[in-house]
């Protein structure tokens, strides 16, 4: 089931998926400041993103609880 897991979460934070997810998020929001400052640098950012994910040190996490608690758990 772990490893079943591990799978699912690596589509989740493919880089295909989170640019999908970008395009998702953007209608209506093209004009805020803070998303018109992402989208300048957007490849690096998504990448960033992507490798914070990836090593579990992405630190937005809700809550306080930390990804690698939330990925021990599983």
């Amino acid at each position: 089931m772990k490893k079943q897991l591990q799978i699912v979460y690596q589509e989740i934070i493919s880089l295909e998926n989170l640019f999908t997810a970008w395009q998702e998020f953007l209608p209506g929001k093209k004009h805020k400041k803070d998303v018109q400052e992402f989208s300048l640098r957007l490849t690096d950012n998504i990448l960033q993103l992507h490798d914070e994910l990836a090593n579990f040190t992405y630190g937005n996490c809700p809550l306080g609880i930390s990804h690698m608690d939330l990925w021990s758990k599983i």
